[in-house]
């Protein structure tokens, strides 16, 4: 089994025409991410590929969805803002 891992933790903007050439040589993607389904960085990558003409296999692994805003988060103890 052989894959290719590209890390784009630290990318911004999103390196579009380098994650299509690597979808479309290998022809299956999957996305690993942290945050939440909706509305994180997986799902931009994911739309990319798609509005780029990907065809291939696309899978998405990312947390579940969550239904309280930050500050609301911070409030129940769920989350802490930074500080700093």
């Amino acid at each position: 089994m052989a894959c290719r891992v590209l890390d784009l933790r630290w990318l911004s903007p999103l390196p579009v025409d380098d994650l299509m050439r690597e979808a479309q040589d290998v022809g299956r993607v999957l996305i690993v991410d942290e945050t939440r389904r909706s509305g994180g960085v997986g799902e931009g990558i994911l739309a990319a590929l798609v509005d780029g003409g990907f065809v291939g296999s696309a899978r998405r692994i990312a947390s579940a969805d969550v239904g309280l805003c930050a500050p609301c988060a911070v409030a129940q103890g769920v989350a802490e803002f930074p500080r700093g």
